[in-house]
């Protein structure tokens, strides 16, 4: 629920909160994160207090998530 509320409602910076979430969750050790967007996805508990990904979520977003960049689309993360 949290993942599709930045989606749909947050604009741009959901977008971009949703683009650092998909990165961080594929394991980019050299990806910066934009702005305060560590912050903004602590607070929707989408990232762990030191800044990992909890592994249930980790596979959510990267079941729920295709493209790259500000060019992501969201599926549902349900098996068809």
């Amino acid at each position: 629920m949290s993942i599709k509320h930045l989606w749909e409602s947050c604009g741009i910076p959901g977008v971009t909160q949703v683009s650092d979430l998909v990165q961080i969750c594929q394991r980019d050790p050299d990806y910066k994160k934009f702005g305060s967007n560590e912050d903004e996805l602590k607070k929707f508990s989408l990232l762990q207090p030191g800044g990992g990904v909890h592994d249930s979520i980790r596979n959510i977003v990267l079941s729920a998530f295709t493209g790259k960049g500000l060019e992501l689309e969201l599926h549902s993360p349900l098996a068809e």
